[in-house]
């Protein structure tokens, strides 16, 4: 992977680049409460209510509250933050896989002098879950991360333009000087390109990353 001398600066995606669900519909799948197992999770801490009550009152306050984050929940609803984030993380150990190559990647651009954030749809205490089972850190021992920028900082998902444009500002940097390391053709490559990124790369986790052109997919990334 060859950076541009105009290139500061480097995204990661989390879920499918650095970490990934060890078995199919481990945290994604309808069957999930808002498609989300982590809520399901929280649902069963709810004290109190029966477990379809306490469904129908989670999901009535991610609808009113979009850009939630798990510990939101937990304080709105006055759990033991201890207890549920342990249970979380535990959760995370059971349930995800570490893409080793591109977290040894992510290191070896932080040695360069690259700073590094993380782009994401999961919000901000799910991404710092994630990363920490990838041994990264925002602070502290581990690799560091300069910022991480999830769902409830760049208000949407990666599927929206305008989070693109929100996730440049916070940088502080130009679009141009920033690249983006992804799994997803249109959320990683198309849309930070659209955005201005001054480079995009596609990986599939085990490969390493290749440039992303406008026509580049993930089973010409794993060729």
């Amino acid at each position: 992977m060859e950076l541009k001398p105009s290139i500061s600066a480097v995204c990661f995606d989390i879920d499918g680049t650095l970490v990934d669900e060890a078995f199919a519909g481990a945290q994604i799948h309808e069957n999930h409460l808002c498609g989300n197992y982590v809520l399901d999770l929280i649902a069963a801490h709810i004290a109190g209510q029966d477990t379809a009550t306490s469904r129908r009152q989670l999901a009535a306050y991610t609808e009113e509250n979009v850009y939630w984050d798990y510990t939101d929940i937990i304080a709105r609803f006055q759990l033991d933050r201890e207890r549920v984030l342990a249970e979380m993380e535990r959760y995370h150990e059971n349930s995800f896989i570490v893409y080793w190559r591109n977290v040894q990647l992510l290191r070896e651009l932080a040695g360069a002098g690259y700073q590094i954030f993380i782009v994401s749809n999961n919000p901000y205490s799910g991404c710092m879950m994630k990363i920490k089972q990838a041994g990264l850190s925002v602070s502290g021992a581990g690799t560091r991360i300069n910022g991480i920028f999830g769902s409830n900082q760049g208000l949407g998902q990666k599927s929206n333009p305008a989070f693109w444009k929100r996730v440049i500002m916070q940088t502080g940097l130009p679009a141009e000087s920033l690249a983006m390391i992804g799994d997803n053709p249109y959320e990683d490559g198309e849309l930070p390109q659209l955005a201005g990124y001054g480079q995009c790369f596609l990986t599939n986790g085990y490969d390493a990353p290749r440039e992303f052109s406008g026509n580049t997919t993930l089973d010409s990334v794993s060729q």
